[in-house]
């Protein structure tokens, strides 16, 4: 699990799921499900899209340690140990105006400039002859 989340840990989120998707790790399916659920609480809440987002922190601790009996050859038996893990996973919608000033280099500039301006064209924009309709609670 460590070397999963050391991949994930500060990255994008596009190139998060790319990672965990040819990573030949069977947790790397977990940690994945983890991030698409980010996606989704990030659309639902703030109206963000997966590009826009950073994989800001990511946790791991232990977690409960089942045992058992193994059974081996020659009627012997042994102890088994079967590991879990917590994970906890914080995603941030980048704010691009800080990256670009915090950036170091031109090209780090340059290629968070285009980000913005991709995003901004996924986006939706909202017109003017857009309608909202609010229901009122009695």
């Amino acid at each position: 699990m460590k070397f999963l989340v050391r991949l994930v840990r500060g990255s994008w989120i596009p190139d998060a799921m790319a990672q965990m998707k040819f990573s030949p790790k069977h947790r790397a399916a977990d940690i994945a499900k983890m991030l698409n659920r980010g996606i989704v609480m990030a659309r639902d809440r703030y109206g963000a899209v997966p590009d826009e987002l950073l994989v800001k922190e990511v946790m791991i601790t232990k977690g409960f340690i089942r045992r058992g009996v193994r059974i081996m050859g020659r009627g012997r038996a042994g102890r088994s140990a079967q590991r879990t893990a917590h994970v906890r996973m914080k995603i941030e919608v980048a704010d691009f105006d800080k990256l670009i000033a915090d950036a170091t280099t031109k090209r780090q500039k340059e290629r968070l400039m285009e980000r913005r301006e991709l995003i901004a064209t996924m986006k939706p924009s909202k017109s003017s002859t857009e309608v909202i309709d609010v229901v009122a609670k009695k």
